[in-house]
């Protein structure tokens, strides 16, 4: 049995027309470090420590629940953002781009959601499938 774009859409309810999903995985340390400070908010240390203690240039997922889990009903805009910055990044991480260890998710996609609202402009079901069959 084939998994096709009928199966993931039943599974996900991802979009299907869009932009494509592409990233390059080839950041060194201090690129993941740059954009998880900027589109997070946190401290220059604090993301080294996250990248360090994630062993690469991914983050835990843990990391993320734990820090903006309550923060998804903040007034301000910008931790909002981070939040919901955070929530995609878990989705990517547990159900798109699933990594066999189940517990990080790579910086690289954070360049997707530099803006938080251009991220329904792409075709995140096509990018699961393609991402299935690498």
């Amino acid at each position: 049995m084939t998994i096709t774009l009928d199966d993931v859409c039943c599974l996900t309810g991802l979009k299907i027309k869009g932009c494509p999903v592409e990233f390059q995985v080839d950041e060194n340390m201090e690129d993941g470090t740059d954009l998880v400070s900027r589109l997070f908010g946190v401290s220059h240390v604090t993301a080294t420590n996250e990248l360090r203690t994630a062993r690469g240039i991914s983050m835990k997922l843990k990391w993320l629940v734990d820090n903006w889990k309550d923060d998804m009903t903040s007034d301000d805009p910008h931790t909002l953002n981070c939040a919901a910055r955070a929530y995609m990044m878990y989705v990517i991480g547990c159900v798109i781009f699933a990594e066999k260890s189940g517990a990080r998710v790579g910086t690289h996609f954070l360049r997707i959601l530099d803006d938080v609202e251009d991220a329904c402009r792409y075709a995140w079901r096509t990018a699961a499938l393609a991402y299935l069959y690498r």
